[in-house]
């Protein structure tokens, strides 16, 4: 008789976090689908540039202009790759609402 009632009680635990994951995944789907979508397109970009030791690297551009630290003409941020600039630009249009880049 115990093993009968620990064998329902495991199945009911299994039972309820299957529930809990499937509402958590379609939860995450809508969001992406439906909440995301109603997002304006993303102004900023990434073009390559060179900086001041002369090597290559990406450079995060709002409307094709380069933005630049603090509001300085001259200076802007050379990302040695491009997914820490695509980082970068991600955390600008989360705090601007915009529809997030994606590689």
């Amino acid at each position: 008789m115990t093993t009968l009632i620990v064998c329902c009680t495991i199945a009911f635990c299994v039972l309820c976090l299957t529930v809990y994951n499937v509402k958590v995944v379609s939860a995450k789907l809508y969001k992406r689908l439906c909440v995301e979508d109603n997002l304006p397109k993303s102004p900023y970009g990434v073009t390559r540039t060179k900086n001041r030791e002369g090597w290559f690297g990406y450079t995060i551009t709002k409307n094709g202009n380069i933005v630049y630290i603090g509001g300085s003409v001259g200076q802007y941020e050379v990302f040695s790759s491009l997914s820490s600039a695509i980082n970068h630009i991600n955390v600008l249009e989360k705090i601007e609402g915009y529809k997030l880049t994606e590689i």
